[in-house]
């Protein structure tokens, strides 16, 4: 059961003129200083910079809305029992109804907050972008093996782990370790196993870190990738679990559709937990617990994809080259769910505890 009142009332809680106010100048100014560095423009080339161009307003506007919304919601969510607990006269409700009720219903009420900034946000950007031009979308990882050293005169061969692809799929490789020189030529070349045909073919220089990406046909499945060095005495390490595929989409505006999918999953388990935790603490230890916790999940590694924030920085990384990073997929759905669960769970038994002890 949703109580209206209780929603209305965190949803303009959340809403504050002020608060708004900061986000906008803060997401005015990120517009209208985002620059791409003139070096980045001329690596992606004539075909990819306009896309450049737009990703680094997304970037920006993005980073400020997905940041501030959720450590401002998850504020909120941690003043909400508090007020509870020194009978604030707002956040009166029926006495009949259960803590479950009370705890979704202001739980909702911030999550329909997040939406509208998102939307905002999302009206915003692409506004400013002005682009519809197509782009592609990071899809899944192109190879099933972990990879290993290309070079010493032997060929290096990966089957593509993909299944059959459309035209204007790209394959980023990624490579490292290179030895033997400060650059290491290598070449790629993607052929149909049955009958040997080329499919596609690349050749460049990388360093300690490099990548090269091969634009495809149409893929049948079970393609096979065949790597080699130019000088035999030099080697370099492929990579494989870091190489994805890109899937070509009709409009670059897709992404901010897969930052506000993003910025739900986060707000809404940031202010789950943040509701769990000050059931049980004073509002400066939960303060204190989910700033450490937050802190936690942005410096962490590999891993921790599945808690709010973590996948943060690869997504506006792929937002900067102006693609569109990957929609949440049902595993990072079903952990902010048990998130959001768990948390309003905490809360709730906090709340039957404060109304028993009185």
């Amino acid at each position: 059961m949703i109580l209206a009142g209780l929603l209305r009332l965190a949803l303009l809680r959340a809403l504050r003129p002020a608060f708004c106010l900061l986000v906008a100048a803060l997401l005015a100014w990120a517009l209208a200083t985002s620059r791409v560095p003139s070096t980045a423009l001329l690596a992606a080339g004539s075909e990819q910079a306009p896309l450049w161009e737009h990703g680094a307003l997304r970037a920006s506007a993005w980073t400020i809305a997905v940041l501030c919304c959720t450590g401002w919601l998850g504020l909120q969510a941690l003043q909400t029992l508090a007020g509870w607990r020194r009978r604030d006269v707002d956040w009166m409700a029926p006495r009949g109804a259960s803590a479950t009720a009370l705890l979704c219903s202001s739980w909702s009420g911030l999550l329909c907050a997040a939406l509208i900034l998102g939307l905002s946000t999302a009206a915003a950007v692409e506004a400013c972008a002005g682009g519809g031009s197509a782009s592609w979308i990071e899809g899944p990882r192109a190879f099933d093996s972990p990879g290993g050293w290309v070079g010493s005169g032997t060929e290096n061969h990966v089957l593509l782990a993909t299944g059959a692809l459309p035209r204007g799929t790209r394959l980023r490789l990624a490579f490292a370790f290179g030895s033997g020189g400060p650059q290491v030529h290598v070449r790629a070349v993607l052929v149909d196993r049955p009958g040997g045909r080329e499919l596609a073919r690349s050749e460049q220089s990388v360093g300690t870190h490099g990548e090269l990406e091969l634009a495809l046909p149409d893929c049948p499945p079970g393609a096979e990738l065949r790597l080699s060095i130019g000088d035999p005495e030099l080697r370099v390490y492929h990579d494989a679990e870091a190489a994805r595929v890109w899937l070509p989409v009709a409009h670059e505006g897709l992404a901010s559709l897969s930052m506000l999918a993003r910025l739900l999953l986060d707000a809404g388990s940031c202010c789950a937990l943040a509701l769990g935790i000050s059931g049980w603490f004073s509002t400066a230890t939960a303060v204190f617990t989910l700033a450490t916790l937050a802190l936690l999940v942005l410096v962490s590694g590999a891993g921790a994809e599945w808690l709010p924030l973590a996948d943060l920085g690869d997504a506006l990384h792929v937002l900067q080259e102006g693609r569109v990073p990957a929609l949440p997929g049902l595993p990072r759905i079903a952990a902010a769910a048990a998130l959001c669960a768990g948390g309003l769970a905490l809360g709730a038994a906090s709340l039957v505890r404060w109304r028993r002890e009185r």
